[in-house]
């Protein structure tokens, strides 16, 4: 009897651990990619001008001008997010950022492409939201 409960209580947490995972890998999440100047902890970001941001590799690219925003909606967590610098003829790539990320805020991430080129640890800000 105690080996038949035993089994019950881990087939109940094998299905929460799954339902959490499929959970979590499924969800979506909204990008706010910010092509503008910006100044973070003292330090200040020229923007680059004209890019375009490929996330894994796959889906068409979002192009940003300089001085804009755009919004993307990825699904999980971890993704490898990839910044070209466009010409201003919009064809040649003058350079190109490639990383792994983490979307580390469930309400809102605001990217700065200016700041993730520099390398600074602050490029992504969470949407302060009033409610």
């Amino acid at each position: 009897m105690k080996k038949r409960y035993l089994i019950d209580i881990l087939l109940v947490l094998f299905f929460i651990a799954l339902a959490v995972f499929l959970y979590s890998s499924g969800k979506g999440y909204a990008l706010i990619f910010d092509n503008r100047d910006i100044t973070i902890g003292g330090n200040a970001y020229k923007s680059p001008g004209y890019i375009r941001i490929t996330m894994d590799n796959k889906g068409r690219p979002l192009e940003i001008m300089e001085k804009d925003r755009d919004i993307m909606t990825v699904k999980g967590k971890n993704h490898l997010m990839k910044v070209e610098v466009l010409d201003e003829d919009e064809e040649t790539v003058l350079s190109t950022a490639e990383r792994q990320i983490s979307v580390l805020y469930d309400r809102g991430n605001l990217l700065s492409i200016p700041a993730f080129l520099a390398g600074d640890p602050e490029w992504n800000q969470q949407i302060e939201q009033s409610e």
